[in-house]
């Protein structure tokens, strides 16, 4: 196989392609698979979070789901002490893009996360705001389909939409793609 690059043409007898769900139709012949956009706020709090080094999940609506427009939220730097200075904590909070409050305006997102924190978040101040609208493959409900992808013989992809849609699931894809062009290569 040759694979052509900026330094040139590049033999090998196998390729891994490891790249984000869009860029896979330009190496590939598969289709870009469908993807979840978010947002994600950063804040500077004060005072000391209720929730500990933990990811806070909000399924407090009757039928599940969150009551707001915070799907997630985490006190960063109480896992990660280094990510703020000493007396400070980095928030981060998340909204889902394909929800009506999916763009959320700061007002509300504070609103949101002073219920879930139990704090007021008036002295807080935004960071940043980011919106990424393809930020993680679109997952189906059930059991996740968990196979090498071949594209051809000696190619083989992988990424978290192979694999559960998470950095985990990069990971776990990474993994089984590496140990499947080992073996190939043995």
């Amino acid at each position: 196989m040759v694979v052509d690059t900026d330094a040139g043409a590049l033999r090998a007898r196998t390729a891994v392609v490891a790249v984000s769900p869009e860029a896979l139709p330009s190496l590939t012949p598969l289709p870009a698979p469908p993807a979840h956009g978010l947002t994600t706020w950063w804040f500077r709090a004060t005072g000391r979070p209720r929730t500990g080094p933990f990811l806070v999940l909000d399924a407090s609506r009757r039928r599940g789901g969150p009551a707001g427009p915070v799907w997630n939220t985490a006190a960063i730097s109480e896992a990660a002490p280094s990510y703020a200075p000493r007396d400070e904590v980095l928030v981060q909070a998340t909204t889902l893009l394909g929800r009506t409050d999916g763009l959320a305006g700061e007002a509300e997102v504070r609103r949101d996360l002073a219920r879930l924190y139990g704090t007021s978040t008036r002295g807080w101040e935004v960071l940043a705001h980011h919106v990424i609208p393809r930020a993680t493959p679109a997952q189906a409900p059930g059991p996740v389909r968990r196979a090498a992808i071949r594209v051809g013989e000696r190619v083989l992809v992988a990424g978290d939409h192979a694999e559960t849609a998470s950095i985990q699931g990069a990971l776990v894809s990474g993994a089984r793609i590496g140990a499947l062009a080992a073996a190939g290569l043995a």
